[in-house]
């Protein structure tokens, strides 16, 4: 069957497909027109190309936005963080970053939450370099963290992670740096 661009996208297609009005009726995408070839894409493929960065869909997500904030201002700065340590700070670590991918995978939130949280537990501070010390740096976020403190861990690691940088460097903010 040739595809002329008139068709109803969809036509003979499996019901699980979306039909051409999912798409021109988003609400997050006001005016979106579709053409041909985006018809040709959804019989197909069921989905078309998207031209956005999908930050404007929350999925259901209450807080969503909130948290793609503090990741889209920890993931600009430089990767400085510690190892996991072994023993019983390490399990804690590792049990609590499962039960944040556990509330991805459930839809409790969005992934950004699982990437903030190794950012603001793991991110180094200078002069905190013995293993104790590490381990209890971690511990002491971790505490923070399970008592819902997340703005001001977010916060303290932009602040420490200034600090960390080398003097040239410290004058670039989140934003200069996107």
């Amino acid at each position: 069957r040739k595809f002329t661009g008139d068709d109803d996208a969809g036509e003979g297609t499996s019901s699980s497909r979306p039909r051409e009005s999912v798409f021109t009726n988003d609400p997050h995408l006001p005016g979106n027109q579709l053409t041909a070839a985006d018809r040709l894409l959804i019989s197909v493929y069921g989905d078309t190309i998207h031209d956005n960065d999908g930050l404007h869909l929350s999925g259901g997500i209450e807080d969503d936005e909130i948290w793609q904030q503090y990741w889209l201002d920890l993931t600009a700065l430089p990767n400085q963080r510690y190892d996991v340590p072994s023993g019983s700070v390490g399990r804690r670590f590792l049990f609590a970053l499962a039960d944040i991918l556990d509330g991805v995978v459930e839809r409790r939130w969005n992934a950004e939450r699982f990437i903030v949280f190794m950012a603001v537990i793991l991110q180094r501070q200078k002069g905190v370099k013995s293993y104790h010390d590490v381990r209890q740096r971690m511990e002491h976020r971790m505490d923070l963290w399970e008592k819902g403190d997340h703005r001001m861990l977010v916060e303290d690691t932009i602040k420490v992670n200034k600090r960390h940088q080398p003097i040239g460097q410290q004058n670039e903010s989140a934003e200069h740096i996107r």
